[in-house]
């Protein structure tokens, strides 16, 4: 919904400032922003996170249309990449003790393939 009321005469006069200047001398406010040294701290995106106390899974939208929160945390990257890399570790260790044994052969897990029919 639109805010009620109006923001300030200051604020105003801000917008249209930046939007002057966006329009008229073309200036890409986004590429300013990467550009500067300071924002390419890749810590930088966290303690604005932490500072803003932004819900990253937070939305504007309403909960009965749509819930960031729905999904479990498993869902997400860092369960993902935990659970990926303990995949790999558990694939590498077999390996390794394929390979103690004696057993030189890479071993590859088959994918059973499925056919379509044709219609």
């Amino acid at each position: 919904p639109e805010p009620r009321g109006e923001c300030s005469r200051e604020l105003q006069e801000k917008f249209e400032e930046l939007h002057r200047k966006k329009t008229e001398m073309g200036m890409d406010y986004n590429k300013i922003i990467q550009n500067k040294k300071a924002f390419r701290n890749p810590s930088l995106y966290e303690k604005l996170i932490l500072f803003c106390d932004i819900d990253e899974l937070g939305t504007n939208f309403p909960p009965e249309l749509y819930d960031g929160h729905l999904f479990g945390k498993e869902s997400y990257y860092e369960e993902l990449a935990k659970a990926q890399k303990e995949e790999m570790d558990r694939r590498e260790k077999a390996l390794e003790a394929r390979k103690k044994s004696g057993d030189n052969r890479v071993k590859t897990e088959s994918v059973p393939v499925v056919s379509r029919k044709s219609k």
